[in-house]
């Protein structure tokens, strides 16, 4: 009987962690085969595919170089980017616990309004905030483009739920009879327990804000202005069909995302291991 209890949870083990290298392979398979296209000439990627390395990289990471200033549309996305995702961060960890934590007439009401904004699209807020930007005198900047990734609704959503589940009201009732004010609470306490939930909605937030095209490709008109994003959607037509470039723009464009998945993903497993010690 044993043995078999034994035989069971290995055949269980095998089937989980094949199930996970599976889905490992399947996540993994487009970054490789775009590094690998990037190092293969124009004529060879439209011949077929590949598996291993060509030797056409330089050349196609020259060719890009050549047409288009990638490295000030990294410049650009880097200013959009960063500081949308710290300032997102810190404003909708503050509406997150408020909501949570604090009652004032209309709590729920004004909850609700931004619950119901996760149920519309960012480009049927384009008009408004286009007219916006129009009259203040922010078109063709990158502050206008910045500006509808600094509230983030699901941001809020997530981080009132983790302070529900996460924060318990006897840490604030303590920290206020040693005399804390409640900014005071937020900034030593509570903003140093939630760090799982800020560096999952601050991976969101960068994802969605590094990515954006629609937003700056209607906002911005001035060349040197554009974020990454657009700057490689426009290879089709600056490039024709000179794939081994797209592909070496398109690799430069994903490597912040990577980087900031690296780092930021250790806060959360370093919360998940605090939780399982606490349980």
């Amino acid at each position: 009987m044993q043995k078999f209890s034994t035989d069971k949870i290995s055949f269980s083990n095998f089937l989980i962690y094949s199930v996970f290298i599976l889905v490992l392979i399947v996540c993994f398979l487009p970054f490789f085969i775009m590094l690998i296209n990037a190092t293969h000439s124009n004529a060879a990627l439209s011949s077929g595919m590949y598996v291993v390395p060509g030797e056409f990289f330089l050349r196609n990471y020259s060719y890009l170089l050549a047409r288009t200033n990638i490295w000030r549309g990294f410049l650009n996305s880097s200013l959009i980017t960063v500081p949308a995702t710290v300032i997102s961060a810190y404003v909708c960890s503050l509406a997150g616990y408020g909501f949570s934590k604090f009652s004032f007439r209309g709590k729920n009401i004004l909850f609700w309004f931004i619950i119901a904004n996760l149920m519309i699209p960012r480009e049927a807020t384009l008009i408004g905030l286009y007219e916006f930007g129009r009259r203040i005198g922010l078109l063709d900047t990158l502050l206008i483009v910045m500006l509808p990734s600094i509230v983030m609704p699901h941001a809020v959503f997530w981080l009132r739920m983790y302070c529900d589940s996460g924060i318990p009201k006897s840490l604030m009732e303590s920290a206020r009879m040693e005399g804390c004010g409640e900014l005071a609470i937020f900034h030593h306490i509570i903003f140093h327990m939630i760090k799982p939930a800020l560096a999952t909605i601050s991976i969101i937030n960068f994802v969605q804000t590094w990515n954006n095209y629609i937003v700056p490709l209607i906002m911005i008109n001035s060349s040197e202005k554009k974020p990454l994003p657009v700057m490689v959607a426009e290879m089709s037509d600056m490039f024709e069909t000179d794939l081994g470039a797209q592909y070496v723009g398109i690799a430069i464009s994903i490597v912040p995302i990577i980087i900031v998945y690296s780092f930021l993903s250790k806060w959360i497993v370093g919360g998940l291991k605090m939780g399982a010690v606490k349980g």
